[in-house]
């Protein structure tokens, strides 16, 4: 195989020739003198497959007559896709080629390579084919596979080096996956190609657009529901303590008061009837109670998912009825309002939840209780995924806005054992165990994009997905009882521990909205804490039936997540 040549007009072409050791050295014809060969001869191509860069402008290939010349001859030739499309790689091009009565060797046929500025990662190829040979002439090689190597090709993995995290990573193998299999849109592979072409020289950037496009910023939903559902139940709890042993129905026998330097019984100070010594309880069963609640946290960036801040607001209203001395029955309904701000300008969630909650207790006052709690809830959000980065070595500004609303439902069940142990001074000290399990179902979210016109075509569809916590609570929780006037005072202090017996990861899985081939990415999140710990303290107050309460709550030693949560209310018999 010769090297390429430039042939006049400054057409850079490639000629290959391949010579039988039959023919004579002239190939223009029989040589003078010499009698042509008595045969029609053999027509087919003078080289083999070949391989030619995209900038080259067109390929010249060589088809010879050889081993006889008698007899006009004739041969058809035409293009055939393989990898590569024409009019995007080359020119779709068939002719004629045709030797007269005496003439033998080489015709040449010419086919245009186009050069674009696509980044491909793969080569791509078609055919030049012979057929319907006429004169009697025999067909030789009939076809030449001709390669296209892209002049700006990049190697795949130069992308996968810029991935600085298992994030990235996920996004940048997806990618690949798309750039390879070629049924998405135009618009995304160029976005592809994009990142491709400046991952040499614009590491960085590249590696901040990965991150970008990804969006595990959704992983965040799954958390976001667990701790709501943790808000309606603390609420739920708190109830059913205040119904066992709180100012309104707490059996003080026993318990002494200081009074002027004296040590008193307190069943001596104040009414037997007030503290569930009657088993009528002054015929009150019924009771109605509000509580409100404000929580700020803030959750800290991994190498798995962008942190967040987030605030919450809500509101409990719930009634209860007391069977009797020791059962005691009741419903809440729960509204929530969480704003979530994710770090590095990622992104915000607003969401909105519904949940509806019963449950009841078995008691005897200063010794036992059993209580079980359920619920259902339903959330809604809106979601703004920002999708911006830059790339220096292409003029790319690329300025999204990802928009999406989607639900989610929840479920949980919980039932708890525990006992009243009354102290020295007017002290209750109450041991608590709880076995919960929380669900929640994240529904699918669908992206609609607004912007630039840079990374228009970015927008994802994602799957829905479940989170789930199983977990146990060790809680133990002192309170101490007094009296001011006519107004009853319990301040408290709890600790809990939590032991998350489940703990897995979530998974975010999804496609490119402009990929028809729908080839999925899958994001796995970061790995719950097993074992963590809350504390909470406050008081509350009762004056004539009517109560309030207020409590602060603080999550210490879970990795990566801080909250602080305090609520206020109001309960009252009837």
């Amino acid at each position: 195989m010769k090297s390429p040549m430039r042939l006049p007009g400054h057409a850079f072409c490639l000629i290959l020739f391949l010579f039988s050791p039959l023919l004579p050295a002239y190939n223009g014809g029989s040589t003078p003198g010499q009698m042509p060969d008595p045969t029609p001869g053999q027509i087919g191509f003078a080289s083999g497959n070949i391989q030619v860069s995209e900038n080259i402008g067109e390929i010249t290939l060589a088809v010879n007559r050889t081993a006889g010349s008698s007899g006009a001859v004739a041969a058809d030739y035409n293009t055939l896709d393989v990898s590569a499309q024409a009019g995007e790689a080359y020119t779709s091009t068939q002719g004629t080629l045709s030797w007269a009565d005496t003439e033998s060797g080489i015709k040449f046929i010419t086919v245009p390579i186009i050069d674009n500025s696509t980044v491909e990662t793969q080569e791509r190829s078609f055919q030049v084919l012979l057929s319907n040979l006429t004169g009697g002439a025999s067909g030789g090689q009939n076809s030449v596979t001709v390669t296209i190597t892209n002049d700006d090709m990049r190697n795949p993995d130069d992308l996968l080096k810029a991935a600085r995290n298992p994030t990235q990573v996920a996004i940048a193998e997806n990618i690949l996956d798309v750039v390879s299999n070629g049924d998405a849109s135009p618009e995304l592979l160029n976005t592809f190609y994009d990142l491709m072409d400046n991952v040499h020289d614009h590491t960085d950037q590249v590696s901040n657009a990965l991150q970008n496009i990804a969006p595990e910023e959704y992983l965040a939903q799954g958390q976001l529901a667990i701790d709501g559902l943790s808000v309606q139940q603390r609420n739920v709890a708190s109830r059913l303590t205040a119904l066992r042993r709180g100012v309104s129905c707490v059996d003080i026998s026993g318990l002494r008061v200081k009074q002027n330097n004296e040590i008193l019984l307190a069943n001596e100070l104040f009414s037997p009837k007030k503290y569930c010594n009657d088993s009528t309880v002054d015929n009150k069963r019924w009771s109605i109670y509000a509580t409100g609640d404000v929580v700020a946290g803030d959750s800290d960036t991994s190498e798995r998912e962008t942190g967040f801040k987030f605030d919450t607001t809500g509101l409990t209203l719930g009634g209860d009825y007391r069977l009797s001395d020791y059962a005691v029955v009741g419903a809440a309904l729960g509204y929530q309002h969480i704003k979530t701000d994710f770090h590095e300008q990622a992104g915000r969630f607003s969401t909105d939840g519904y949940s509806l909650s019963i449950y009841g207790s078995l008691y005897e006052t200063n010794k036992f209780f059993m209580d079980a709690i359920a619920g259902f809830g339903r959330n809604s959000f809106d979601n703004e995924r920002y999708i911006r980065y830059q790339l220096d070595g292409s003029n790319t500004l690329v300025n999204q806005i990802a928009s999406s609303s989607n639900d989610s439902n929840q479920y949980w069940a919980s039932i708890g054992v525990g006992g009243h142990i009354p102290l020295a001074k007017n002290f209750l000290l109450t041991p608590s165990m709880y076995l919960d399990y929380l669900k929640t179902s994240i529904k699918d979210i669908s992206e609609s994009l607004s912007g630039s016109e840079d990374g228009a075509a970015l927008g994802m569809n994602i799957d829905g997905y479940d989170v789930e916590s199983t977990r146990m609570r060790l809680g133990w929780r002192l309170s101490y009882l007094t009296q001011i006037g006519q107004t009853s005072f319990v301040p408290f202090f709890g600790i809990q521990g939590v032991y998350d017996l489940k703990g897995d990861r979530s998974v975010l899985q999804g496609y490119f909205q402009q990929d028809a081939a729908q080839k999925r990415f899958s994001i796995t999140g970061d790995k719950r804490d097993v074992m963590y710990g809350i504390i909470n303290f406050g008081f509350s107050g009762e004056y004539k039936r009517m109560t309030v309460f207020a409590s602060y709550e603080k999550l210490f030693e879970k990795t990566g997540l801080e909250y602080d949560a305090m609520s206020i209310g109001l309960r009252s018999e009837f």
